[in-house]
């Protein structure tokens, strides 16, 4: 079944030429600083409707600190944040988020269709077991992500890679307009990392997708926005990025492997 005709993707599909007039994530000059330690200063964004945004930078730089004021995690000292055209804490449950070390536990007792049926806790004021609904969402989820297969297996019995894909089919079953990943390949073998991007990539035909990554040379490939933080913001298409912009970037020299195929994402 294509994600854009699933239950997931109905409520999208109505709304979406409202959203293409909009941006998704609308940033203006934000300045952040833990006491009196300066992370983010006069930095401003905007990220379009089914765009595919990496952001990068060096350790310290700020990534973690933008995605939880996106998040609405953190309040900026000065300056706005808006995504979906209101306050981040107001439009909560229309954002997914995979964070980099999962609070689901390997060992847990569970299949993965509990898993995933978890994302769809809060969705409505419905009190007591889950509805129909909910478990027809959960199953779409798991579905986009090549995972149906698997509903009834045991969570702890999954490879990391089918693991990530889960906790992401989680987020999915929420039904969001904006999914942020938090390092989502780290720990994957390159087959799993292959394969969880080229997912990602085909998701965000439907929503838009931002992931933090240290993989340089992964935003060559599929993304077709590069943030990149290093207390302030500077964003560019993928084919602007090269090993010079990077030493910048990072103030220091950085390898950059690229690695070329048959992918026509970027267009898009």
């Amino acid at each position: 079944m294509s994600f854009s005709r699933s239950i997931i993707g109905r409520e999208r599909m109505v709304k979406k030429e409202a959203l293409t007039e909009n941006p998704v994530v609308s940033i203006e000059n934000i300045y952040f600083a833990y006491d009196s330690q300066i992370v983010l200063d006069n930095v401003s964004l905007q990220i379009k409707p089914h765009d595919f945004v990496c952001v990068v930078g060096p350790n310290g730089g700020g990534k973690t600190t933008l995605l939880k004021l996106i998040l609405g995690l953190l309040e900026p000292k000065q300056g706005s944040v808006l995504v979906l055209g209101e306050r981040p804490e107001r439009v909560c449950r229309q954002v997914g988020y995979v964070p980099q070390h999962s609070h689901v536990d390997p060992q847990f007792p569970a299949s993965v269709l509990d898993v995933v049926m978890m994302g769809r806790l809060g969705k409505s004021r419905h009190i007591g077991p889950f509805r129909r609904r909910d478990r027809a969402g959960a199953k779409e989820a798991l579905s986009w992500m090549g995972l149906e297969h698997l509903r009834s297996r045991s969570f702890s019995t999954l490879s990391g890679g089918q693991r990530q894909r889960v906790l992401i089919a989680r987020a999915l079953a929420s039904e969001p307009k904006l999914l942020l990943l938090d390092e989502p390949t780290s720990n994957l073998d390159v087959a799993a990392e292959t394969e969880l991007h080229e997912y990602l990539d085909k998701l965000s035909r439907d929503i838009t997708v931002i992931i933090v990554t240290h993989d340089i040379g992964f935003v060559t490939q599929y993304v077709r926005t590069v943030v990149c933080v290093n207390r302030t913001v500077r964003t560019h298409p993928t084919h602007e990025i090269t090993g010079e912009f990077i030493k910048e970037v990072y103030g220091s020299e950085v390898q950059m492997v690229r690695h070329d195929h048959s992918h026509q994402g970027g267009g898009r």
